[in-house]
């Protein structure tokens, strides 16, 4: 029997029915070949990558090499058996996105052409070759190009990665700058608290930033500045937490250290502060000065894990401004208390100066014999209120004067200690700005002197009372008896001026806190009483009111004695 095909004898076909012919006998031949050869060279392939999958830096999986391996050596026979331009390139890019690199890739390439050298019959490798180098160029375009393409994308995401970074830094430093910047110009502790606060808050764009400050006794973290609406709700309510309780800044205000916390994980947080329920992440810094803790910085997000290492060390900084800032706004607060006490005090040591620096009255100055003298007759409205420092310009026209009187208030650092009155008398003068401004500088002038004059008073008086002392320690020294001191110190003292009784004594014994002297010896005396009425010994414990008025480290004035 015959079979149904019969073959025609070549020398009878035409070339191109030969070609046709070889190309179809050839596919038979590799479709052969491919049952054998294709895992073969799947297998050089995983070989191949495995060799350099750590060796070379390849970013691929160690687990789909061997798919990787499989699809190539499926492409490239696909190829050959039957050619598809489009499929190497789409070939080409897939091994870029699976993580082959370019050294192991054209590896691969010298590998595919040494093994169909080796396994494939010449005419068959001769027949194939030029489809092969057609696959390899192919695929070699696609690697490129979308390795060029992936290039560009990581350069992309590298550049928006830095501007990030860099956008992160900016923020950082301008926020550093503002902290700085609050810390010169505030000097208000409240209110520096209050824009730090805002200025972390916004930098960050997080929920919630807040201040607190440890009390005096080191138990409580006070809660001093804070954002939003949950921050004034929080003050108003005098919002504070204890020292070492189970709340984030408790713990920062104990142990001192930083701590990030988060409501998820192995090491969860419950956020349990008033109106922040949607809190999810927290931060809390120390406040430290010179290594003393005064308070806490917390910043609080509604989103999980939103503090980074990045984050952690610039909040460092701020924390540290912060805690200084915060001195020099206590110190400023202290130095200004210091400073309105002691102008209080000048105040009032001006006013009892000036009180008793002269009696009160007018004096009249006379210019036709430039001299002043009192005058008790004198006109003197009421031309100045309590208080006031302003010039003020009285009128009258009565029966028994009339005229027109400036009133100058003269001042002294701030303070009336009296008043200047320009007089003209039997006129209604106008007293225009020009005459106002003249007198005030005068007056003004005038206050300044009579203070030098006053200083110079009491310089000349500290001069005497030096040189009074300087002479009576002299005389002093001098002395040789105990009547002569007692003598030194009536001529030089407050003792010689009418003093009825003076006397030096010495008590029994040493005047102890617990218990004073039983009785004290007179061992000098002078007196203007007569003789038989002294005595040369007085018991203490025989006057009443010795222990409540005498006092051994103080001198005592008694002027109600009978």
């Amino acid at each position: 029997m015959t079979s149904g095909r019969t073959t025609e004898p070549r020398e009878s076909m035409t070339a191109g029915e030969a070609e046709m012919t070889d190309n179809n006998d050839m596919l038979v031949e590799l479709g052969k070949a491919r049952t054998e050869l294709q895992p073969r060279l799947a297998d050089v392939y995983r070989d191949r990558l495995q060799q350099d999958l750590f060796a070379s830096g390849s970013q691929m999986r160690p687990l789909s090499v061997r798919r990787i391996a499989a699809d190539e050596a499926k492409s490239l026979w696909d190829y050959l058996i039957q050619p598809d331009r489009l499929r190497p390139f789409e070939q080409g890019a897939q091994l870029v996105a699976v993580g082959l690199n370019e050294e192991t890739f054209f590896q691969i390439l010298q590998d595919t052409q040494a093994f169909l050298r080796q396994h494939l019959p010449a005419h068959v490798h001769a027949h194939v070759a030029n489809a092969v180098e057609s696959y390899q160029r192919s695929l070699i375009q696609g690697f490129s190009a979308e390795r060029k393409r992936a290039l560009l994308d990581e350069q992309e995401r590298m550049r928006a990665a830095f501007e990030r970074t860099l956008s992160r830094y900016t923020r950082e430093l301008e926020l550093a700058a503002e902290v700085a910047r609050a810390a010169t110009s505030i000097l208000d502790l409240n209110e520096l608290l209050k824009t730090v606060s805002e200025h972390i808050r916004q930098s960050f764009n997080h929920s919630f930033a807040g201040v607190f400050l440890l009390d005096e006794f080191g138990k409580f973290a006070i809660l001093r500045a804070g954002t939003g609406f949950a921050g004034q709700e929080l003050l108003r309510r005098g919002y504070k937490v204890g020292v070492g309780d189970d709340s984030l800044v408790g713990w920062c205000a104990a142990q001192g250290s930083v701590r990030i916390g988060h409501d998820i994980g192995d090491d969860a947080v419950q956020f349990n502060t008033p109106y922040l329920a949607d809190t999810h992440s927290e931060i809390v810094l120390p406040l430290k000065l010179r290594g003393d803790l005064i308070g806490v910085l917390s910043v609080q997000s509604r989103h999980v894990a939103a503090f980074t290492e990045q984050d952690t060390n610039a909040l460092r900084v701020v924390a540290d401004q912060l805690a200084y800032a915060i001195e020099n706004a206590r110190l400023f607060s202290q130095a200004q208390d210091s400073l309105k006490a002691m102008r209080a005090t000048q105040t009032a040591a001006l006013n009892r100066t000036w009180t008793g620096a002269s009696p009160s009255g007018a004096y009249l100055y006379e210019q036709s014999t430039d001299t002043f003298k009192t005058a008790p007759d004198l006109w003197k409205p009421e031309s100045l209120p309590a208080g006031q420092q302003q010039p003020v310009v009285v009128h009258s026209d009565g029966a028994d004067v009339s005229g027109s009187v400036l009133a100058l208030p003269l001042t002294l650092r701030d303070q009336l200690i009296g008043t200047i009155d320009l007089y003209d008398l039997g006129t209604a003068k106008q007293w225009n700005d020009q005459d106002v401004a003249l007198a005030q500088a005068v007056t003004a002038q005038a206050a300044l002197a009579l203070e030098n004059a006053r200083l110079l008073q009491g310089t000349q008086n500290a001069l005497a009372d030096t040189e009074a002392l300087y002479v009576a320690s002299t005389e002093l020294n001098m002395a040789h008896s105990y009547d002569d001191v007692l003598a030194v110190l009536r001529r030089n003292t407050l003792l010689g001026n009418g003093a009825h009784d003076v006397y030096i004594g010495y008590f029994d014994r040493h005047w102890m806190r617990e218990s004073m002297p039983a009785s004290v010896e007179i061992i000098s005396r002078w007196t203007a009483s007569e003789a038989h009425a002294l005595h040369s010994r007085y018991a203490l414990n025989s006057i009443p009111s010795a222990p409540s008025l005498l006092r051994s480290d103080l001198p005592t004035l008694i002027e109600d004695v009978l």
